[in-house]
């Protein structure tokens, strides 16, 4: 499950990941985010997920739409939550992903929602 939480003020949307997620569910929230009311500023909290179903290359399905849809939109930041061994499989996605270094977003990699509006507010 994916809850999508808009905080306009802040300028920031939560896209909260519960539970064994679906690569379609993952993909279709990715690309439905922005054809909606969205922030500048986007949050995925992986924390609570199981991405047990999840492959490397749906992830990589995931970087491209934000690239694509970024682009289009005008930029903006992508924090990513995720416990450590995922941090290591999105760093090492991200590193592979030669488009990404023309991409007109920033991302990082985060272990805390605090961390993620942090890096929003500098």
């Amino acid at each position: 499950m994916i809850e999508t939480i808009i905080f306009p003020k802040k300028k920031y949307t939560v896209q909260e990941c519960c539970g064994e997620l679906t690569t379609y569910e993952l993909l279709e929230t990715a690309s439905s985010f922005f054809s909606s009311t969205h922030t500048p500023n986007v949050i995925w909290d992986f924390s609570l997920a199981q991405l047990v179903n999840i492959s490397p290359n749906a992830i990589k399905q995931l970087v491209f739409i934000w690239s694509e849809q970024n682009t289009r939109w005008g930029g903006g930041k992508i924090a990513i939550v995720a416990p450590l061994d995922l941090q290591y499989t999105f760093s090492m996605i991200f590193e592979s992903v030669p488009e990404l270094e023309k991409a007109n977003f920033e991302t990082k990699i985060v272990s805390s929602l605090g961390e993620a509006k942090e890096w929003f507010s500098e």
